[in-house]
């Protein structure tokens, strides 16, 4: 991210949120793991019904529906902080969806994205976050099962 865009939103940005203000971060990152891992596992194609998921927000939708377009990075990224700044939306939630779709786009391994949003809470959240990634078992540097990989070469030809 460039500095003149971090800039732009920086004053969207709570620095003084306590640990239970920051707790309301940590179901988007769950969130944002899960579709990271079926993206790596499933390809780009299991972005299709994420886009449709009333459940997330609307600039990680967006994120994700840029992302199943093609786009290139630089322009999701513009697009998504023009869109943060315009709508007034929470500064760490424009960043987590942010990096969370890139994270996506780049096909970076769950661990990683895992550890790039966890960048953005307090150090003390840290063992809450483990514990509820850990549920999800994350693994993206595994190699597929046979039957993974067979689903995928199946999807591939029909």
């Amino acid at each position: 991210m460039e500095v003149n865009t971090f800039l732009a939103i920086e004053n969207r940005l709570n620095c003084n949120d306590t640990i239970d203000e920051q707790k309301k971060y940590v179901p988007l990152i769950i969130e944002i793991l899960k579709i990271n891992q079926e993206v790596i596992k499933e390809g780009l194609s299991a972005l299709e019904k994420h886009i449709q998921d009333d459940k997330l927000p609307f600039l990680l939708k967006k994120g994700l529906r840029l992302i199943h377009y093609a786009m290139e990075p630089q322009i999701i990224e513009t697009i998504l902080l023009n869109t943060a700044i315009v709508n007034c939306i929470d500064g760490l939630t424009a960043l987590i969806c942010l990096d969370g779709a890139l994270s996506i786009q780049r096909m970076y391994s769950p661990d990683i994205t895992k550890e790039l949003l966890c960048s953005y809470l307090s150090p003390d959240l840290s063992d809450e976050l483990n514990g509820e990634a850990g549920k999800l078992k994350l693994d993206g540097s595994s190699p597929l099962s046979t039957e993974e990989l067979q689903k995928l070469l199946n999807d591939a030809e029909g």
